[in-house]
Protein backbone atom coordinates (compact mmCIF):
# COMPACT_ATOMS: atom_id res chain seq x y z
CA UNK A 1 0.00 0.00 0.00
CA UNK A 2 2.83 2.37 0.80
CA UNK A 3 4.35 1.63 -2.59
CA UNK A 4 1.11 2.68 -4.29
CA UNK A 5 1.13 5.99 -2.39
CA UNK A 6 4.85 6.70 -2.81
CA UNK A 7 5.83 9.85 -4.72
CA UNK A 8 7.35 9.46 -8.16
CA UNK A 9 10.88 10.28 -6.99
CA UNK A 10 10.84 7.27 -4.59
CA UNK A 11 9.67 4.77 -7.18
CA UNK A 12 13.11 4.19 -8.63
CA UNK A 13 14.60 3.39 -5.21
CA UNK A 14 11.85 0.85 -4.59
CA UNK A 15 12.46 -0.83 -7.92
CA UNK A 16 16.20 -1.05 -7.31
CA UNK A 17 15.79 -3.52 -4.42
CA UNK A 18 13.09 -6.09 -5.30
CA UNK A 19 14.18 -8.54 -2.61
CA UNK A 20 15.48 -12.15 -2.87
CA UNK A 21 14.19 -14.45 -5.61
CA UNK A 22 12.17 -11.62 -7.10
CA UNK A 23 12.46 -10.38 -10.66
CA UNK A 24 10.99 -7.06 -11.73
CA UNK A 25 11.05 -7.79 -15.40
CA UNK A 26 9.06 -11.01 -15.55
CA UNK A 27 6.80 -11.46 -18.53
CA UNK A 28 5.74 -7.81 -18.69
CA UNK A 29 7.07 -6.42 -22.00
CA UNK A 30 6.94 -2.91 -20.53
CA UNK A 31 9.50 -3.92 -17.88
CA UNK A 32 11.63 -6.31 -19.95
CA UNK A 33 14.25 -3.75 -20.86
CA UNK A 34 15.53 -0.85 -18.81
CA UNK A 35 16.81 1.04 -21.83
CA UNK A 36 13.52 0.82 -23.72
CA UNK A 37 11.30 2.12 -20.90
CA UNK A 38 9.67 5.48 -21.45
CA UNK A 39 10.27 8.18 -18.81
CA UNK A 40 8.58 7.38 -15.50
CA UNK A 41 6.53 10.54 -15.34
CA UNK A 42 4.61 9.37 -18.43
CA UNK A 43 3.23 6.20 -16.78
CA UNK A 44 3.26 6.57 -12.96
CA UNK A 45 -0.03 4.78 -12.36
CA UNK A 46 0.95 1.63 -14.27
CA UNK A 47 4.31 1.50 -12.57
CA UNK A 48 2.82 1.96 -9.09
CA UNK A 49 0.30 -0.78 -9.81
CA UNK A 50 3.06 -3.14 -10.91
CA UNK A 51 5.14 -2.29 -7.86
CA UNK A 52 2.22 -2.89 -5.54
CA UNK A 53 1.58 -6.31 -7.07
CA UNK A 54 5.25 -7.28 -6.89
CA UNK A 55 5.55 -6.23 -3.28
CA UNK A 56 2.37 -8.09 -2.39
CA UNK A 57 3.70 -11.25 -4.01
CA UNK A 58 6.98 -10.86 -2.21
CA UNK A 59 5.32 -10.46 1.20
CA UNK A 60 3.11 -13.49 0.62
CA UNK A 61 6.08 -15.56 -0.44
CA UNK A 62 8.01 -14.47 2.64
CA UNK A 63 5.11 -15.46 4.87
CA UNK A 64 4.92 -18.90 3.26
CA UNK A 65 8.67 -19.41 3.67
CA UNK A 66 8.45 -18.33 7.30
CA UNK A 67 5.64 -20.80 8.03
CA UNK A 68 7.56 -23.59 6.27
CA UNK A 69 10.70 -22.73 8.22
CA UNK A 70 8.87 -22.99 11.53
CA UNK A 71 7.46 -26.36 10.54
CA UNK A 72 10.79 -27.88 9.52
CA UNK A 73 13.33 -26.18 11.80
CA UNK A 74 13.23 -26.80 15.54
CA UNK A 75 14.10 -23.58 17.39
CA UNK A 76 16.66 -23.85 20.21
CA UNK A 77 15.13 -24.92 23.53
CA UNK A 78 11.84 -25.76 21.83
CA UNK A 79 10.98 -29.37 21.01
CA UNK A 80 7.24 -28.94 20.84
CA UNK A 81 7.41 -29.07 17.05
CA UNK A 82 9.31 -32.39 17.14
CA UNK A 83 6.54 -34.79 16.11
CA UNK A 84 6.38 -37.81 18.41
CA UNK A 85 9.13 -36.59 20.75
CA UNK A 86 7.87 -33.45 22.43
CA UNK A 87 9.40 -34.53 25.74
CA UNK A 88 12.68 -35.68 24.22
CA UNK A 89 14.67 -34.13 27.08
CA UNK A 90 12.67 -35.92 29.77
CA UNK A 91 12.94 -39.25 27.96
CA UNK A 92 16.66 -38.79 27.61
CA UNK A 93 17.16 -38.09 31.32
CA UNK A 94 15.11 -41.12 32.34
CA UNK A 95 17.05 -43.42 30.04
CA UNK A 96 20.54 -42.37 31.08
CA UNK A 97 20.46 -44.57 34.16
CA UNK A 98 20.33 -47.67 31.98
CA UNK A 99 23.24 -46.73 29.75
CA UNK A 100 25.99 -47.59 32.27
CA UNK A 101 28.66 -45.78 30.27
CA UNK A 102 32.12 -45.73 31.79
CA UNK A 103 33.14 -42.25 32.87
CA UNK A 104 29.82 -40.70 31.87
CA UNK A 105 27.51 -38.65 34.02
CA UNK A 106 24.31 -36.76 33.47
CA UNK A 107 24.35 -33.30 32.01
CA UNK A 108 26.06 -31.13 34.71
CA UNK A 109 23.05 -28.92 35.40
CA UNK A 110 20.90 -31.97 36.09
CA UNK A 111 23.54 -33.97 37.96
CA UNK A 112 24.04 -31.16 40.47
CA UNK A 113 20.36 -31.07 41.18
CA UNK A 114 20.26 -27.35 40.62
CA UNK A 115 17.53 -27.41 38.00
CA UNK A 116 14.08 -28.85 37.55
CA UNK A 117 14.37 -32.53 36.51
CA UNK A 118 10.99 -32.33 34.81
CA UNK A 119 12.02 -29.65 32.36
CA UNK A 120 13.05 -30.42 28.81
CA UNK A 121 16.72 -30.41 27.97
CA UNK A 122 18.01 -27.46 26.02
CA UNK A 123 19.40 -28.12 22.57
CA UNK A 124 22.97 -27.59 23.83
CA UNK A 125 22.50 -30.04 26.69
CA UNK A 126 21.11 -32.67 24.37
CA UNK A 127 23.92 -32.27 21.84
CA UNK A 128 26.54 -32.35 24.59
CA UNK A 129 25.12 -35.59 25.95
CA UNK A 130 24.96 -37.16 22.48
CA UNK A 131 28.59 -36.18 21.96
CA UNK A 132 29.52 -38.00 25.17
CA UNK A 133 27.65 -41.08 23.98
CA UNK A 134 29.53 -41.09 20.69
CA UNK A 135 32.92 -40.46 22.29
CA UNK A 136 32.33 -43.34 24.70
CA UNK A 137 32.59 -45.76 21.74
CA UNK A 138 29.69 -47.69 23.22
CA UNK A 139 27.58 -48.67 20.20
CA UNK A 140 24.45 -49.02 22.32
CA UNK A 141 24.62 -45.61 23.98
CA UNK A 142 22.27 -44.01 21.44
CA UNK A 143 19.71 -46.82 21.28
CA UNK A 144 17.22 -44.68 23.18
CA UNK A 145 16.86 -42.49 20.09
CA UNK A 146 15.14 -45.30 18.19
CA UNK A 147 11.89 -44.38 19.95
CA UNK A 148 12.02 -40.92 18.39
CA UNK A 149 11.54 -42.22 14.82
CA UNK A 150 8.84 -44.16 13.00
CA UNK A 151 9.35 -47.91 12.70
CA UNK A 152 11.47 -49.16 9.79
CA UNK A 153 12.54 -45.67 8.68
CA UNK A 154 16.13 -45.02 7.60
CA UNK A 155 16.75 -42.89 10.69
CA UNK A 156 15.56 -45.62 13.04
CA UNK A 157 17.58 -48.26 11.17
CA UNK A 158 20.72 -46.15 11.49
CA UNK A 159 20.19 -45.65 15.22
CA UNK A 160 19.56 -49.35 15.82
CA UNK A 161 22.54 -50.44 13.72
CA UNK A 162 25.41 -51.99 15.67
CA UNK A 163 27.91 -51.25 12.90
CA UNK A 164 30.94 -49.16 13.81
CA UNK A 165 33.66 -47.64 11.66
CA UNK A 166 36.96 -49.34 12.51
CA UNK A 167 39.26 -48.10 9.74
CA UNK A 168 39.36 -45.11 7.39
CA UNK A 169 42.07 -44.47 4.84
CA UNK A 170 42.19 -40.78 3.99
CA UNK A 171 45.87 -40.08 4.62
CA UNK A 172 46.49 -38.99 1.04
CA UNK A 173 43.13 -37.58 -0.11
CA UNK A 174 44.63 -35.81 -3.12
CA UNK A 175 46.20 -38.91 -4.68
CA UNK A 176 44.60 -42.05 -3.23
CA UNK A 177 41.10 -43.45 -3.46
CA UNK A 178 39.34 -42.97 -0.11
CA UNK A 179 37.65 -45.87 1.63
CA UNK A 180 36.40 -46.90 5.06
CA UNK A 181 35.75 -50.22 6.78
CA UNK A 182 32.86 -50.85 9.16
CA UNK A 183 32.13 -53.93 11.26
CA UNK A 184 28.69 -55.09 12.37
CA UNK A 185 29.28 -57.76 15.01
CA UNK A 186 25.58 -58.51 15.36
CA UNK A 187 25.11 -59.27 11.65
CA UNK A 188 28.63 -60.67 11.34
CA UNK A 189 29.36 -58.42 8.41
CA UNK A 190 32.37 -56.38 7.33
CA UNK A 191 31.44 -53.43 5.12
CA UNK A 192 33.81 -51.63 2.75
CA UNK A 193 32.71 -48.20 1.48
CA UNK A 194 34.42 -46.31 -1.37
CA UNK A 195 34.05 -42.55 -1.76
CA UNK A 196 32.84 -41.01 -5.01
CA UNK A 197 34.77 -38.55 -7.20
CA UNK A 198 35.73 -35.30 -5.46
CA UNK A 199 39.37 -34.43 -6.11
CA UNK A 200 41.04 -33.67 -9.43
CA UNK A 201 42.82 -37.03 -9.20
CA UNK A 202 39.44 -38.76 -8.85
CA UNK A 203 38.15 -37.11 -12.01
CA UNK A 204 41.38 -37.78 -13.90
CA UNK A 205 41.05 -41.46 -13.12
CA UNK A 206 37.39 -41.40 -14.08
CA UNK A 207 38.14 -39.79 -17.45
CA UNK A 208 41.04 -42.15 -18.18
CA UNK A 209 38.62 -44.42 -19.99
CA UNK A 210 40.96 -46.52 -22.12
CA UNK A 211 40.52 -50.24 -21.54
CA UNK A 212 43.47 -51.89 -19.77
CA UNK A 213 44.22 -55.59 -19.68
CA UNK A 214 44.02 -56.93 -16.15
CA UNK A 215 44.82 -60.42 -14.93
CA UNK A 216 41.85 -62.80 -14.75
CA UNK A 217 41.76 -64.03 -11.13
CA UNK A 218 39.15 -66.76 -11.71
CA UNK A 219 40.81 -70.17 -11.42
CA UNK A 220 37.89 -72.21 -12.75
CA UNK A 221 37.32 -72.94 -16.40
CA UNK A 222 34.23 -71.41 -18.00
CA UNK A 223 32.98 -70.79 -21.51
CA UNK A 224 34.78 -67.93 -23.23
CA UNK A 225 37.40 -67.59 -20.50
CA UNK A 226 40.32 -65.29 -21.29
CA UNK A 227 43.60 -64.89 -19.47
CA UNK A 228 43.18 -61.13 -19.33
CA UNK A 229 40.11 -58.96 -18.75
CA UNK A 230 39.60 -55.52 -20.24
CA UNK A 231 38.88 -52.99 -17.49
CA UNK A 232 38.55 -49.20 -17.35
CA UNK A 233 42.16 -48.09 -16.97
CA UNK A 234 41.54 -45.25 -14.53
CA UNK A 235 39.49 -47.37 -12.11
CA UNK A 236 41.82 -50.34 -12.40
CA UNK A 237 44.89 -48.18 -11.72
CA UNK A 238 43.35 -46.74 -8.56
CA UNK A 239 43.12 -50.24 -7.02
CA UNK A 240 45.95 -52.21 -8.60
CA UNK A 241 48.89 -49.93 -9.29
CA UNK A 242 51.90 -50.82 -7.16
CA UNK A 243 53.34 -48.26 -4.74
CA UNK A 244 56.88 -47.19 -5.48
CA UNK A 245 58.05 -47.49 -1.88
CA UNK A 246 56.47 -50.80 -0.82
CA UNK A 247 55.35 -52.33 -4.15
CA UNK A 248 51.98 -53.08 -2.53
CA UNK A 249 48.62 -52.48 -4.16
CA UNK A 250 45.62 -50.66 -2.72
CA UNK A 251 43.49 -53.76 -3.26
CA UNK A 252 45.85 -55.87 -1.10
CA UNK A 253 45.85 -53.20 1.62
CA UNK A 254 42.04 -53.17 1.79
CA UNK A 255 41.66 -56.94 1.56
CA UNK A 256 44.14 -57.53 4.39
CA UNK A 257 42.39 -54.95 6.60
CA UNK A 258 38.99 -56.55 5.92
CA UNK A 259 40.33 -59.96 6.89
CA UNK A 260 42.12 -58.57 9.96
CA UNK A 261 39.09 -56.79 11.43
CA UNK A 262 36.69 -59.56 10.43
CA UNK A 263 38.71 -62.17 12.28
CA UNK A 264 39.49 -59.97 15.26
CA UNK A 265 35.99 -58.61 15.93
CA UNK A 266 33.70 -61.34 14.54
CA UNK A 267 35.65 -64.53 13.97
CA UNK A 268 36.03 -66.75 10.95
CA UNK A 269 32.30 -66.68 10.11
CA UNK A 270 32.06 -63.11 8.76
CA UNK A 271 30.73 -61.99 5.38
CA UNK A 272 31.83 -59.09 3.19
CA UNK A 273 29.70 -56.31 1.70
CA UNK A 274 31.06 -53.56 -0.56
CA UNK A 275 29.35 -50.37 -1.74
CA UNK A 276 30.05 -46.97 -3.22
CA UNK A 277 28.63 -44.16 -5.32
CA UNK A 278 29.83 -43.03 -8.77
CA UNK A 279 33.60 -43.62 -8.79
CA UNK A 280 33.10 -45.50 -5.53
CA UNK A 281 30.56 -47.75 -7.24
CA UNK A 282 33.07 -48.69 -9.95
CA UNK A 283 35.75 -49.39 -7.34
CA UNK A 284 33.31 -51.47 -5.28
CA UNK A 285 32.50 -53.59 -8.35
CA UNK A 286 36.18 -54.28 -9.04
CA UNK A 287 37.03 -54.95 -5.40
CA UNK A 288 33.99 -57.20 -4.92
CA UNK A 289 34.84 -59.25 -8.02
CA UNK A 290 38.48 -59.81 -7.09
CA UNK A 291 37.53 -60.49 -3.46
CA UNK A 292 35.11 -63.17 -4.70
CA UNK A 293 38.11 -65.17 -5.96
CA UNK A 294 39.72 -65.09 -2.50
CA UNK A 295 38.65 -68.00 -0.28
CA UNK A 296 39.08 -65.84 2.83
CA UNK A 297 35.95 -63.87 1.92
CA UNK A 298 33.57 -66.46 0.43
CA UNK A 299 33.49 -69.23 3.06
CA UNK A 300 30.27 -67.92 4.65
CA UNK A 301 28.45 -66.55 1.62
CA UNK A 302 28.97 -64.46 -1.50
CA UNK A 303 30.64 -61.08 -1.50
CA UNK A 304 27.76 -58.59 -1.87
CA UNK A 305 28.23 -55.45 -3.96
CA UNK A 306 25.85 -52.46 -3.92
CA UNK A 307 26.72 -49.75 -6.45
CA UNK A 308 24.96 -46.39 -6.81
CA UNK A 309 25.29 -44.27 -9.93
CA UNK A 310 28.17 -46.43 -11.15
CA UNK A 311 29.58 -45.58 -14.62
CA UNK A 312 30.58 -48.27 -17.08
CA UNK A 313 33.85 -49.74 -15.90
CA UNK A 314 34.35 -53.15 -17.52
CA UNK A 315 34.16 -55.15 -20.74
CA UNK A 316 32.36 -58.24 -22.01
CA UNK A 317 35.29 -60.47 -20.99
CA UNK A 318 34.97 -59.12 -17.43
CA UNK A 319 31.20 -59.66 -17.54
CA UNK A 320 31.71 -63.32 -18.49
CA UNK A 321 34.04 -63.85 -15.55
CA UNK A 322 31.73 -61.99 -13.17
CA UNK A 323 28.73 -64.01 -14.36
CA UNK A 324 30.62 -67.23 -13.66
CA UNK A 325 31.31 -66.09 -10.10
CA UNK A 326 27.63 -65.19 -9.65
CA UNK A 327 26.52 -68.62 -10.78
CA UNK A 328 28.87 -70.20 -8.27
CA UNK A 329 27.47 -67.97 -5.50
CA UNK A 330 30.77 -66.22 -4.97
CA UNK A 331 29.50 -62.69 -5.64
CA UNK A 332 26.22 -60.78 -5.95
CA UNK A 333 25.75 -57.31 -7.42
CA UNK A 334 22.82 -54.91 -6.98
CA UNK A 335 23.17 -51.83 -9.19
CA UNK A 336 21.10 -48.71 -8.49
CA UNK A 337 20.99 -45.92 -11.03
CA UNK A 338 18.90 -43.12 -12.50
CA UNK A 339 17.60 -44.02 -15.95
CA UNK A 340 18.10 -40.40 -17.07
CA UNK A 341 21.74 -40.26 -16.00
CA UNK A 342 23.91 -40.12 -19.11
CA UNK A 343 26.97 -41.23 -17.18
CA UNK A 344 25.33 -44.58 -16.47
CA UNK A 345 24.99 -45.62 -20.09
CA UNK A 346 27.51 -43.76 -22.20
CA UNK A 347 31.08 -44.96 -22.48
CA UNK A 348 33.46 -42.56 -24.18
CA UNK A 349 35.41 -45.46 -25.66
CA UNK A 350 32.58 -47.93 -26.18
CA UNK A 351 34.26 -49.64 -29.13
CA UNK A 352 37.09 -50.82 -26.84
CA UNK A 353 34.72 -52.68 -24.54
CA UNK A 354 34.34 -55.60 -26.97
Amino acid sequence: KKAAQAPDEDVHSLRSDPGPNQSWRGDNPELSSVSSRPPMHKRPNALKKQLTQNLTNYVERYREDHVLHNKLIIPADDYETFAGAEDVGNKLVKMTSSLNLAGMSLVPELAEGGSDPERNMSEKELLDFMTKCIESRNVGSLDFMADFFRDDTISQTMVKSKAQVVWMQDWFPIKDCIYAISVDEKKKRVLVVFRGAITRADWNHGLDAAMKKGHNPVKDTYEGKKSFLKIHRGFYTYLFRARKDTSTRKYDEIANKVFEYGNKMIGSDFTVTVNGYSLGGALSLLFGFYASTDDRFTQNGPVKVFSYGMPYAVSHSFADAFRHQERNRKVQHARFYNSNDLGEFHHVRSTQML
